[in-house]
């Protein structure tokens, strides 16, 4: 990758003077372009990197405008936090853009501001970077935390004197500075040639006088591996062998680390003395897992432990007799892990799930802790499990061992979870089931009826909302006429009443929620509908208002429109996201709305606006009002869902426990299992200052 010399050209004031207005408008557009064309020289753009380009010519520059100096003036004194803000800032945009701006900024008179941009090279994986960060290097000898960032861009450029500069640092007085050099030439790629020199180097740090840089040195030679992949032989596992005696904890944890990556059959003496010996928890786990690594007799030629041990005989003896401060099922996690596990290993497992009888305390169980091992030890343990099935097992036992025969087989067929509801002319049974004392269940039962909507259903809903007493009990009639696929008959009264409660304060957002698209069900362009919702189009609670948004969905558009176009500006989010829903509902794309929505598209700063607008441009006919009922200790102010291909973010309710979202078209609606915000989903909030 070629590499971009000299500094950029200096980005234009984004406060010229009134004379010189047009010309610097004209220059910072020329300025940005020819940013683009050096960064494309300057480093190779990832077609799957998640950055943007600006949304208009100077977006980039006046990010960038406290780290260049503007023409026709002297460089101005700005404050380091805000040139390290400034850096932040251009996170977001496309590589090829931002690559000139950064290699500049390494010239700062800032360590912060040079650190900040170090980093940044770093995650770009900028070449160009790594010339400058070579001169940080060998001239910023009394800020090692500067060395140490530059020395890590270093090493992405390929340069033919890496290996010096490598056996350099290693010498450097500074044990912060050793150590970091070991852990980043580690990870960088080396040529065959030089591959033995690393090694060896990290080798002879093994003895260094500094526990951080023996935990490095020790780790190095974890992330480099066995000499031999196929042959599991490495020059570091013996001389590793020696920190797991380290009067450092750490350092004995990251040694028995390496040794795990390493699987050298002759580091098992080493591992069964330090774990008889007994060590910190912490420490005995790791031990445990890189015994549990290693290649055990009959893998391959030669794999087998020195003296004669077998590790898999060895586990199972640790599982009877754990170390000091270890339990079994700390040996179980070890034994789950294991590559390739012999006949023998599951086998033991199976014959230790009767061992609970002869033991007396909680502390040395066994069952559970062979169970678990066997869970991970998967397809390997089906022989032995299938044998004790065969010879006979406590009814007990029999059932946890058909357990775990039924995990390793894939289901059949996709579960159906269906609640078994009532008939459709059952009437009672439906009264019943929308009295449940449950109040989840009571909406389930409510949303189900609105869907099947028999010929009944406007005059009992009439009757039991006449006799009503309380929410609890109003709430799931109002939410089945909402729930219905057609027009549902009401009476005159019932309508009145229905217009009341909308606009009542002192109900429950959700309760006048449900007013309103109850009476959205029965006659849309009806007069009843178009004065309640021209009244709550502007109530001041923001969750009536979306209500209000997403009832629109059956109207008109002629009659429609003039209201969904004032929501669709609306300040709360909430209120916009429930509006495009409504648009969503549609049986054609809103071709009068079209414009709104390709700005809201770019430029609102919420997530669940942004996806609800890509849902708008797909519309499909909504049978009627939706319900999705949140999992239980679930929190905020959104709820999850996939509809049509798409996830969605949708206004959440409250109802006494409840969390819940309905809406337009939600009926269709599947929860989620996340409900957090999906991350980078649209730019940052456009701000002046």
């Amino acid at each position: 990758m070629p590499r971009a010399s000299g500094r950029p050209p200096r980005l234009a004031s984004v406060s010229p003077e009134p004379g010189r207005r047009a010309s610097r408008a004209s220059r910072g557009l020329v300025c940005t372009l020819l940013f683009g064309l050096v960064g494309l020289l300057a480093a190779r753009a990832d077609a799957d990197e998640p950055r943007r380009w600006p949304l208009w010519p100077t977006e980039v520059a006046r990010a960038a405008e406290p780290l260049v100096a503007p023409p026709e003036s002297e460089l101005r004194l700005v404050r380091d936090s805000r040139r390290v803000a400034a850096v932040r800032d251009l996170d977001v945009f496309a590589t090829p853009l931002v690559a000139p701006i950064l290699v500049a900024a390494l010239d700062d008179r800032s360590s912060a501001v040079r650190r900040e941009v170090l980093q940044a090279c770093l995650e770009r994986q900028l070449l160009a970077c790594a010339a400058t960060a070579r001169k940080i290097w060998q001239t910023e000898l009394d800020d090692p935390a500067l060395r140490v960032a530059a020395l890590r861009v270093v090493v992405l450029a390929p340069d033919g004197d890496r290996l010096q500069l490598f056996l350099s640092a290693l010498r450097d007085p500074d044990p912060l500075i050793r150590a970091e050099s070991m852990r980043t030439f580690a990870a960088a790629t080396w040529p065959k040639d030089q591959l033995a020199v690393v090694r060896t180097n990290l080798i002879a740090k093994l003895a260094d006088p500094t526990p951080e840089v023996r935990r490095a040195a020790a780790h190095g030679l974890g992330v480099l591996g066995p000499d031999d992949p196929r042959g599991n032989r490495s020059d570091g596992a013996l001389p590793l062998t020696r920190l797991l005696l380290d009067p450092d904890p750490q350092v004995r944890q990251d040694t028995a680390d390496a040794l795990a990556r390493l699987r050298d059959p002759r580091a098992a003496p080493a591992l069964l003395r330090a774990l008889q010996v007994g060590d910190e928890t912490y420490v005995g786990r790791s031990l445990l897992h890189a015994l549990a690594a290693l290649p055990g007799p009959g893998t391959r030629p030669g794999d087998a432990a020195p003296d004669g041990l077998d590790i898999d005989a060895e586990l199972l003896r640790l599982l009877d007799a754990p170390p000091r401060n270890l339990l079994p099922r700390h040996v179980a996690e070890a034994i789950a892990r294991r590559r390739a596990p012999s006949a023998a290993l599951a086998e033991g497992l199976v014959a230790r799930l009767r061992e609970d009888a002869l033991r007396q305390t909680e502390l040395h169980a066994l069952r559970q802790p062979a169970l678990d091992a066997l869970l991970g030890l998967g397809e390997a343990a089906r022989p032995a499990l299938t044998a004790a099935l065969a010879r006979g097992l406590e009814p007990p036992l029999e059932r946890e061992v058909r357990r775990l025969l039924a995990a390793l087989e894939p289901p059949q067929k996709p579960a159906v979870f269906a609640s078994p509801w009532p008939a459709d002319g059952d009437r009672e049974a439906w009264q019943a089931a929308l009295a449940d004392p449950d109040p989840a269940a009571r909406l389930r039962a409510a949303s189900a009826l609105g869907a099947r909507a028999p010929e009944w259903l406007g005059g009992a809903a009439g009757h039991r909302l006449a006799l009503a007493g309380g929410a609890d009990t109003r709430r799931p009639w109002l939410l089945a006429l909402a729930s219905a696929p057609g027009w549902t008959a009401l009476e005159p009264a019932l309508l009145v009443r229905l217009g009341i409660w909308a606009g009542d304060p002192g109900l429950a957002s959700a309760d006048r929620c449900l007013a309103v698209a109850a009476l959205a069900r029965h006659r849309p362009d009806g007069a009843p509908f178009l004065r309640v919702a021209g009244e709550q189009a502007a109530a001041a609670d923001p969750a009536v208002r979306a209500c209000t948004a997403g009832a629109l969905a059956w109207m008109s558009p002629r009659a429609a429109e003039p209201l969904l176009a004032g929501l669709l500006r609306d300040p709360s989010a909430r209120v916009r996201t429930t509006a495009v829903l409504a648009l969503a509902c549609r049986d054609r794309p809103a071709a009068g709305f079209a414009p709104q929505l390709a700005l809201m598209a770019v430029r609102d700063p919420e997530p669940a606006v942004l996806r609800a607008v890509e849902l708008a441009r797909e519309p499909e006919p909504c049978a009627g009002w939706g319900l999705v009922l949140a999992p239980p200790g679930e929190t905020g102010p959104w709820l999850a869902v996939r509809l049509r291909g798409h996830e969605l973010l949708v206004p959440a309710e409250t109802l006494g426990s409840l969390r819940l979202a309905f809406g337009p078209g939600l009926g269709e609606a599947t929860l989620l299992e996340s409900t957090s915000a999906p991350a980078d989903i649209t730019s940052a909030r456009i701000v002046f200052d």
